[in-house]
């Protein structure tokens, strides 16, 4: 399963909720989930995200952004990017 398809099904499982950077993170095994998203919105992908407040750590005040999936590129998988992709 590609990085793409585990975020995919994580956003699919919370579709109203949704899930911030670290979320998908964890449960997807991903680094940085949200350099992902950026190259699958180029792809066709629409992902909507919630500004959020919460608390760290340690205690302190913090804003975060919680991303749903909300439409994904008609034929599945959509089309590959070649700015990615260059060598294609």
């Amino acid at each position: 399963m590609t990085q793409k398809e585990r975020i995919v099904q994580a956003l699919k499982r919370c579709p109203k909720k949704g899930m911030s950077d670290v979320e998908l993170s964890r449960a997807c095994g991903i680094a940085r989930p949200s350099a992902r998203m950026s190259e699958m919105r180029r792809m066709g992908y629409v992902f909507a995200s919630k500004e959020c407040k919460g608390k760290n750590i340690f205690g302190e005040e913090v804003t975060f952004l919680r991303y749903t999936l909300e439409k994904e590129p008609e034929h599945g998988r959509g089309k590959v990017d070649k700015t990615l992709y260059g060598h294609l």
